[in-house]
């Protein structure tokens, strides 16, 4: 055989290979398997032996977000167990923070997020403002920047969340919140991810370490920018929005409800991520490009189970569109927010109520949640697989995992593709669920 018709033989070889490749991918079969299980402290559930011999292995994507807010995150904090109220007699002490008038100096409590430790830090009230006082601890903002915080505040922030979640407390019986400027100590410069902020509920009673009145603790650097001498206040508007609805869902929970440890953390936040995308008009898009780059999240990360498997960003990216799904899906839109908040039972309990309210009477929590995952797959514009047409959620795109785990975590999920159909097995524990989607 001549060496042209050799390479004309090849090339057909190659593009029938390449052609069956297609019409195989073609007909590929999809699936999303969940654990419906709710309990955030439930066990791990086996999800059977499916027939593997005509799995569809996938190479996950590597790659990694380059927003930088991608990669912020708050601390959470547990409530104290010894929960003392403030007194008068605290309150009228005369270096209590609620007491200081413009350009007095204050102490404050904080934490070195990287070794866990508490510090003393001095700042200076730079506004005085109707629902705010800015204090700042960083030499590169400027008295503008500190008026330009307070006023966002108070003319847009405050009268957002007391609309959409409730009041916030007022143990010092001043009217306001605190919000402190400073460079929180994280391992940015090591990791690459950073806290933007953080609320501690241990300020709002007197107790060890307490400032004994509303703080919020909000980053300079990197949350304003990588360049320390032109740091831009507006870039932390949105993360004021997100500390506030924690501090209201604390004042719910812990201060009206007396709960021990307030609602759980996965819906906190996911409120708390709600309550950002309300103040800026749009959807949070670093958050959904680092859903589309987790492996974790691929390989069947928990929604529930807050820090599963050490990776708290794929958390924030799963709590942030859980909220969204439900927003959408909800015939009173993000009115559905302020009520599972300030409904008193526990936080699974509330939240199936709600959905069997404005959603489905029909439908559990568990099986509303995988409907939320097979949503990110489908995204269609009408029904339960998808966010009503929302245009933001195109760009969701989850990733088919690479080998299937024998076991998932409490509303852990995976989805896989097959060339061929499968059945579902029969020795899978009765929580986990296989759904056909493609």
């Amino acid at each position: 055989m001549s060496k042209k018709k050799k390479m004309i033989t090849s090339f057909i070889a190659s593009s029938m290979v390449a052609v069956l490749s297609l019409n195989s991918f073609a007909e590929a079969h999809t699936y999303i398997i969940n654990n419906e299980d709710t309990n955030k402290d439930g066990g791990d559930a086996f999800i059977g032996k499916p027939q593997q011999n005509n799995f569809r292995a996938q190479t996950l994507d590597a790659m990694k977000p380059n927003n930088l807010q991608s990669y912020q995150k708050d601390k959470v904090f547990e409530a104290p167990k010894e929960k003392a109220p403030i007194t008068d007699k605290v309150r009228r002490s005369e270096n209590t923070i609620s007491n200081a008038k413009l350009n007095d100096f204050r102490m404050f409590t904080t934490v070195n997020m990287k070794n866990n430790t508490n510090e003393r830090t001095k700042a200076q009230l730079k506004y005085n403002g109707k629902t705010a006082n800015v204090w700042v601890a960083d030499k590169h903002i400027t008295d503008k920047q500190a008026q330009n915080i307070g006023k966002e505040f108070d003319n847009k922030i405050d009268p957002l969340v007391k609309e959409k979640f409730g009041k916030p407390s007022d143990v010092d019986h001043d009217g306001k919140v605190n919000i402190l400027i400073y460079d929180i100590k994280d391992d940015f410069d090591n990791t690459g991810s950073y806290i933007g902020g953080y609320f501690h509920p241990r300020d709002l009673y007197d107790g060890p370490h307490s400032n004994r009145t509303e703080v919020f603790y909000m980053d300079t650097y990197p949350a304003m920018g990588e360049d320390k001498n032109h740091l831009k206040e507006n870039k932390v508007y949105s993360t004021l929005a997100h500390e506030y609805q924690h501090m209201v869902n604390a004042n719910q929970k812990l201060l009206k409800e007396k709960k021990e440890d307030g609602m759980d953390v996965w819906l906190d936040e996911a409120f708390a991520m709600a309550s950002e995308q309300m103040y800026l008009g749009k959807a949070l898009d670093h958050r959904i490009d680092y859903y589309n780059q987790s492996t974790s999240i691929a390989n069947g990360h928990s929604l529930i189970k807050w820090n599963h498997r050490g990776d708290v960003l794929s958390n924030y990216s799963l709590s942030y569109l859980f909220s969204q799904y439900l927003r959408t899906q909800s015939d009173n839109g993000d009115k559905i927010f302020k009520e599972i908040l300030q409904d008193p039972a526990d936080t699974d309990v509330a939240l199936e109520k709600a959905i069997k309210k404005h959603v489905d009477p029909n439908m559990t929590l568990g099986e509303f949640m995988t409907n939320f995952r097979i949503a990110l797959k489908k995204k269609e514009a009408k029904g339960m697989h998808g966010f009503k047409g929302d245009p933001s959620f195109k760009a969701v795109n989850p990733q088919p995992v690479g080998e299937l785990p024998q076991r998932l975590a409490p509303q852990g999920s995976v989805m896989f593709e097959t060339s061929k159909p499968i059945e579902v097995p029969k020795d899978k524990d009765a929580k986990i669920k296989y759904k056909k989607v493609k």
